[in-house]
């Protein structure tokens, strides 16, 4: 006797969504597209993979964070453009789900229903698509449909999905290929002044400036006594270029994280007077504070 195939491990059932009301399955395919749109741009945005990915994949741990770096973005622009056609919709939320879920709860170190990230917003958003598919209004339901058609009617079908997947793929992957200067060129600014501000100096961008040393710009900061110091580090005295890191909240020196532009500030808790060093490298968005008299 032989037991039952799941139907999610058939090709048909690959592609065939879970049969819903039609007003959910504009629900779905409202908040599939939406996912994946936003995906694919943040993707986009992130190819060629910059450096500072390449850092927060070192910074969680991952062997070969270039690699990984590379496949994290590479997943979110192909697999967003795959969620929001409804074309292997399952695989493609399975590629999303895991990315969204390593940097919510495994870089951002988030904790599940508290702690709300937007990284674990779109996992919580993704993850249904696992499960239910891409629903009625996707390509995977016309090709869900064409394995039951007669087989010119199929194979047109099947090679019509293949040749999308190929071309998102294929655009994906010249992306990813163009060359890392000019990206870089693109999304870094030319820093030529940098200062830490923060409420130790009442945000005065000119009171503790920071002296280039080769990638990194350093500022030292002489504090009288314990206290807890909520700062940023700015380019070219524009607070739309500050590096902060709202994922911090009153950690313990000596620091050493990634953070992001324009971010929240960084709290920090001083234990004793003397002198600190404060270091951050724009391109990379890396950043670092350590007492430095003992």
């Amino acid at each position: 006797m032989h037991g039952k195939i799941n139907p999610l491990l058939t090709v048909q059932g690959l592609f065939s969504p879970v049969s819903v009301p039609v007003l959910a399955d504009v629900l779905l395919l409202g908040g599939r597209v939406f996912a994946g749109v936003t995906m694919a741009i943040a993707g986009y945005d992130k190819l060629p993979v910059p450096v500072w990915m390449v850092d927060q994949v070192t910074t969680i741990g991952f062997p070969a964070p270039g690699f990984f770096a590379w496949c994290a973005c590479y997943s979110e622009f192909v697999g967003g453009i795959l969620l929001a056609m409804g074309l292997l919709t399952r695989p493609a939320a399975v590629l999303l789900a895991f990315t969204m879920g390593v940097a919510a709860f495994g870089f951002h170190g988030v904790l599940p229903w508290t702690g709300m990230h937007i990284t674990q917003v779109y996992f919580w958003l993704i993850l249904p698509f696992v499960v239910l598919g891409g629903g009625r209004f996707s390509v995977d339901q016309v090709v869900a449909g064409s394995l039951r058609l007669s087989s010119p009617g199929r194979s047109a079908t099947v090679a019509a999905g293949g040749i999308l997947a190929v071309v998102a793929m294929g655009l994906g992957l010249y992306l990813s290929l163009m060359p890392v200067e000019a990206a870089e060129a693109e999304g870094v600014p030319v820093v030529t002044r940098a200062s830490v501000a923060g409420d130790f100096n009442d945000w005065d961008l000119e009171a503790n400036p920071a002296e280039r040393s080769g990638d990194v710009w350093v500022a030292l900061i002489t504090f009288d006594g314990p206290r807890v110091i909520r700062f940023k580090f700015v380019a070219n005295g524009d607070w739309d270029l500050s590096l902060g890191d709202g994922d911090l909240d009153r950690v313990e020196l000596p620091l050493e994280a990634v953070g992001a532009v324009n971010d929240e500030n960084i709290i920090a808790v001083i234990r004793e007077a003397g002198t600190y060093r404060f270091r951050f490298d724009p391109e990379a968005r890396t950043y670092g504070v350590e007492r430095v008299d003992p």
